[in-house]
C-alpha cells in the first residue's frame, strides 16, 4: 500500500509539471519491481519471526543475522567456496532487479608472475527467489518445529 501511494505521488508530481512521459511498460518495470520488494520484505519478516522462535531473545535474533552476513555471507561463501551467487545479498538483488550480477577474481600464470582479471556473471531472478525461498522455509519451519516441541508441548 505504501509504496503504491509512493508511486502514484511520484506521477503526480511529474505529471503537475508536463513532465509524465514515461510509457507503460516503464510504468510496469516500475510496478514488477515493487511487487518483488513486497515479497522480499514478507520473506525477511518470516525468517525474523522464525529466528525469533529459535532463539527466543531479539538481541540473539541480530546477534545471528549481523554475524551471518559479517562471516558466512561476505567471507566464507565468497572467499572460501568462490560461489558468491549463493550469498543473501546476491540473491536479493537478482530477485529485486530482476538479474544480479556479481564478480569473480580468475588468475592465470603468465610470463613468471599471475595475471588476473575480474570476470562477471549473472544471477537469475529465478535463482535469487529460489535461494530466499528456500531460506524462509528452512528457518520458518526449523523455528516452528522448536516453538512446538519447546513452548507447546
Amino acid at each position: 500500500m505504501g509504496f503504491s501511494v509512493t508511486l502514484g505521488g511520484q506521477w503526480l508530481a511529474f505529471a503537475l509539471r508536463d513532465r509524465a512521459s514515461a510509457t507503460g511498460h516503464l510504468w510496469t518495470q516500475v510496478a514488477a519491481e515493487g511487487g518483488r520488494i513486497v515479497v522480499l520484505a514478507a520473506a525477511v519478516a518470516a525468517i525474523g519471526a522464525g529466528l525469533g522462535f529459535l532463539l527466543r531473545h531479539t538481541t540473539a535474533v541480530l546477534g545471528v543475522v549481523a554475524a551471518y552476513f559479517a562471516l558466512v555471507d561476505a567471507a566464507v561463501v565468497r572467499a572460501a567456496l568462490g560461489q558468491p551467487r549463493w550469498t543473501l545479498a546476491v540473491s536479493s538483488d537478482a530477485w529485486i532487479t530482476a538479474h544480479g550480477t556479481y564478480t569473480v577474481e580468475k588468475c592465470t600464470p603468465s610470463g613468471g608472475g599471475m595475471t588476473c582479471d575480474y570476470v562477471e556473471h549473472v544471477v537469475s531472478m529465478t535463482h535469487g527467489g529460489l535461494v530466499l525461498a528456500g531460506v524462509t522455509v528452512v528457518v520458518v519451519v526449523l523455528g516452528w518445529l522448536v516453538f512446538r516441541r519447546r513452548d507447546v508441548a
